[in-house]
């Protein structure tokens, strides 16, 4: 599990790095079916080799 937590910022970072434009355009998140300015705090789950 050790190894998944160090793995974290070389795996969101690519991640979110699709969403960022290379330009000065704003951020391009696809369309929700929710508000996203209410969301709080955001949870990020995953398991590899734990599981």
């Amino acid at each position: 599990m050790q190894e998944e937590i160090f793995e974290q910022p070389t795996v969101v970072a690519p991640t979110l790095r699709s969403y960022l434009p290379q330009s000065d355009n704003p951020i391009a998140l696809p369309l929700f079916d929710f508000d996203i300015s209410k969301i709080r705090r955001v949870a990020i789950v995953a398991s590899r080799t734990a599981f």
